[in-house]
């Protein structure tokens, strides 16, 4: 159990420091975000209100269909996430005010990768998940012969079409994480999250 604790507490971490990376380097924002951002445009209301409500809406379908992926990771995501965002993009503010475009393409590389993996830490720990990344969870639980790589990768779509047709800010990284995020997690699940879990190096 303190295994899957540390997993879960980490990849939680890990996801905020990714997300406030994502910012830093402007080149998109990730799927979820991107739904967000469009929905802020068509109804005026705030970023936090919008997050609120998206994240609510997913916690009641999650609570209905797959219950099973609300616990600890679920409730960090609520409350940590959004301030480590705000906590990383403060720090790389100040040591880096100013990025070329190559440096941005690097961190941006870095923080998907470090996003990726941190998912595939706290999914597979199995105490809980954020309430988005419970949707292709169960889309993959319900759907026979369903990979979950193509699960994550129809959910992310889904909210990037949303987004693109309600003018949210797309860029490169948010279509290579809508393509390319669920094989990574995936891979990372294989490799690293599932031997860690089961003792082996």
């Amino acid at each position: 159990m303190k295994r899957r604790i540390g997993m879960t507490i980490i990849g939680i971490l890990l996801t905020g420091i990714s997300a406030g990376i994502f910012r830093k380097a402007a080149l998109g924002v990730d799927p979820f975000n991107c739904l967000s951002q469009g929905i802020e445009l068509l109804t005026g209301a705030t970023a936090t209100t919008v997050f609120a409500a998206l994240m609510a809406l997913f916690l009641v379908i999650t609570f209905f269909l797959g219950r099973k992926y609300i616990g600890l990771g679920t409730l960090l995501s609520l409350f940590m996430i959004g301030i480590l965002i705000d906590c990383t993009l403060g720090v790389l503010n100040s040591l880096l005010p100013v990025m070329s475009l190559p440096a941005r393409i690097l961190l941006f590389v870095f923080g998907f990768v470090l996003m990726c993996f941190a998912a595939s830490l706290y999914m597979t720990a199995d105490l809980g998940v954020s309430s988005y990344d419970a949707m292709a969870l169960i889309a993959h639980d319900r759907i026979k012969k369903s990979s979950f790589r193509i699960c994550r990768i129809t959910t992310d779509l889904i909210c990037v079409t949303i987004g693109f047709l309600l003018h949210a800010n797309i860029g490169i990284a948010t279509v290579l994480t809508a393509l390319c995020m669920g094989p990574l997690v995936q891979f990372f699940n294989h490799k690293i999250a599932q031997p860690l879990m089961e003792g082996k190096k």
